[in-house]
């Protein structure tokens, strides 16, 4: 807790990124991936993925996955996400 000139503040819940790279060598990209996690371990955990995909004609797009259970679960929803902006064009404007 920290008290200043006309308040209190105490945290609320601990906040922490896991950054990771996910290769898709089936579609020459690369994504990479910043897993927020927000809560104590193994208490009370949320998950947020943003993600930024790359592909080798320098094209770019950008994501996000939120709500997921579990660190896994919210990966293979930003895996999913990933492949399904790969192989829509409409995407790629």
């Amino acid at each position: 807790m920290y008290i200043l000139s006309n308040s209190f503040v105490k945290p609320i819940y601990e906040y922490r990124v896991e950054s990771y790279s996910m290769e898709l060598l089936s579609h020459s990209a690369v994504a990479h991936i910043d897993l927020k996690i927000f809560g104590e371990e193994a208490v009370f955990e949320m998950y947020s993925a943003d993600y930024e995909i790359e592909r080798a004609d320098g094209k770019n797009f950008e994501g996000s996955c939120m709500n997921r259970p579990t660190k896994e679960a919210t990966l293979l929803a930003v895996e999913e996400s990933v492949i399904d902006a790969l192989e829509n064009e409409s995407y790629w404007v």
